[in-house]
């Protein structure tokens, strides 16, 4: 259904609204130099922190990002848990960005949560080049269905960034590293040394724990400098593997086996899987 036609069309359109209001006003820059995630966190407070009231991972990186969010939410679903998940962009269905254990948002449901981000967000004075990111009130309407239908554990996709990225400012104990390679110049940085620090930005005060596929040298000086000796950082490789069988994926980390089976086992999936896991 396209939703651009459906009644939450209005609301759609409201997110995009500030951004639009910004745009004639922003110079050229990096996002440390014009992008202001801060205000996703203001709106998140107003409303009460709904994302402080559950489990939160978040995934970053360079390729890969949604893969690696929707395989790990559809593992701690199949463990029993109640999984949230936020993705984007959409394929289809703009409620595609919204699931809780593989089902989408209900149109009703988005139409109020918009309404009530909106009392908070037009209560705040922004500067005529600063604007309120559409993905970050995109995650925080994520975070507060995801606290109304009482998650265990909720999963969020990144955008290009991390460090000054929107969807970093909600609290998450848990970080994914994906590979991370040079993109996004114009707006990350002209180097891999600057990609990599903003990457390494996921690695927030509350995070407790990273995995990561195996990165190169600058990568992971920019992680182990995020990182310090507060929070162990679990390679690819090093700290755990798998192998191939057919459409089997064998893992082991540790002490720990498990087995996952694929419909294809070609190209990255099984690495994928494996961090995932």
């Amino acid at each position: 259904m396209d939703r651009l036609m459906s009644p939450a069309s209005d609301a759609i359109a409201w997110v995009y609204q500030s951004y639009n209001r910004a745009k004639p006003f922003l110079q050229p820059g990096y996002d440390r130099d014009i992008r202001h995630p801060e205000w996703t966190r203001q709106i998140l407070d107003r409303l009460g922190a709904p994302d402080k009231a559950v489990v939160n991972v978040a995934v970053t990186g360079s390729k890969g990002k949604g893969t690696h969010a929707i395989l790990i939410a559809s593992m701690l679903q199949q463990a029993g848990l109640r999984t949230g998940l936020f993705t984007g962009p959409h394929l289809v269905d703009f409620m595609e960005r919204f699931r809780i254990n593989g089902h989408l948002m209900p149109e009703s449901a988005f139409i109020q949560y918009i309404q009530l981000v909106r009392s908070v967000a037009d209560t705040l004075t922004l500067p005529r080049d600063q604007y309120l990111g559409p993905v970050g009130l995109l995650a925080v309407v994520a975070a507060l269905w995801f606290q109304e239908q009482r998650t265990d554990v909720n999963v969020f996709e990144l955008g290009r960034g991390a460090l000054h990225d929107d969807v970093n400012q909600l609290v998450h104990q848990g970080a994914v590293l994906t590979p991370v390679f040079l993109e996004h110049v114009h707006e990350l940085g002209p180097t891999l040394a600057d990609i990599a620090r903003e990457k390494a930005g996921v690695i927030q005060p509350e995070v407790q724990w990273v995995v990561s596929h195996d990165q190169s040298p600058e990568v992971w000086t920019a992680v182990q400098e995020r990182a310090g000796d507060r929070v162990a950082v679990d390679q690819l490789g090093r700290d755990f593997s798998f192998r191939v069988t057919g459409q089997a994926v064998h893992l082991q980390r540790g002490s720990l086996q498990g087995v996952v089976w694929l419909p294809d086992t070609l190209g990255f999936l099984p690495a994928n899987t494996a961090v995932a896991w």
